[in-house]
């Protein structure tokens, strides 16, 4: 029996999505943007509601990284469908293994739920092709996180 790989995160952008956009030596799109995603607990020590905001690192890869970068812009309120990857990564002579999210145009891609005043962010879906079936190993140094 085959699991269910499926994501939903509904959240907003941290920054513009073309500011995001980078190509790997070999040419192919990456996309790497952070979404925050808001939700909040009842604090019977302060007797109010606490918000909190956590931020996800999500990814996407060629035609869907170059079809959604220039689609939505910071702020812009977004729900994402996405897959879980796993990678391994050798970081100062240590391994890591890291969890990620990648965007799924096969489950709905990325769609505007809202756009922050002044922006104006569609509703867009991707067929990403032959992409699926290409190798996502990246060789860059980097870290897979924004390390602004």
């Amino acid at each position: 029996m085959h699991s269910i790989n499926v994501v939903v995160v509904s959240g907003r952008l941290g920054k513009d999505l073309n500011d995001c956009l980078r190509f790997t030596t070999s040419g192919r799109a990456s996309l790497v943007f952070g979404l925050a995603v808001d939700d909040g607990y009842w604090s019977k020590e302060k007797n109010e509601w606490v918000d909190r905001t956590h931020w996800l690192t999500i990814k996407a890869w060629g035609k869907d990284a170059e079809y959604f970068a220039p689609k939505f812009s910071k702020g812009d309120h977004v729900v994402v469908y996405c897959k879980v990857k796993s990678s391994q990564q050798e970081i100062g002579g240590k391994k890591y293994s890291f969890n990620e999210l990648e965007v799924n145009s096969d489950a709905g891609g990325i769609k505007a739920l809202g756009a922050r005043s002044g922006s104006s962010g569609p509703s867009v879906h991707v067929d990403n092709g032959s992409d699926a079936a290409e190798d996502n190993t990246s060789t860059s140094t980097e870290p897979p996180w924004d390390t602004d």
